[in-house]
């Protein structure tokens, strides 16, 4: 019997919060930065560990990562602004941020691209970041 040869994790960047009990999936997906490791999946090592012992078995590891935006501020009109504890070398450089508005119309895809969705919309076309 053949099982599968892909493992998929959710994003190991470091978040936002850091969650020690259950599983809290949307937390993964607000970085802070674009270090390996968090308080869900565990340390940089404990991925370098998950991937030795899944390549021994012949299984690849496809690991999830955001790169557009970062975890917010909160709710209301902070949803824009990235969470205090986002790397400050990105936090503190204004020309690595989109304009801090939400999407009005998704239909109009500059929209889509250069605003915000309910959090810190990262200036990809910025080549420094």
């Amino acid at each position: 019997m053949r099982g599968t040869g892909l493992l998929l994790t959710s994003p190991i960047q470091a978040n936002k919060e850091g969650v020690t009990e259950g599983s809290k999936w949307w937390i993964l997906y607000q970085p802070i930065n674009f270090n390996i490791g968090n308080s869900q999946l565990g340390s940089r090592e404990d991925f370098k560990q998950l991937c030795q012992e899944a390549h021994k078995y012949g299984i690849s590891v496809i690991v999830d990562v955001v790169a557009n935006h970062t975890g917010n501020a909160g709710g209301g009109n902070q949803q824009y602004q990235p969470a205090h504890n986002v790397d400050l070398v990105i936090k503190n450089n204004r020309y690595f941020w989109h304009e801090a508005r939400g999407v009005e119309n998704w239909n109009d895809r500059w929209q889509v691209t250069q605003w915000g969705i309910g959090l810190s919309d990262l200036n990809m076309s910025n080549q420094e970041l």
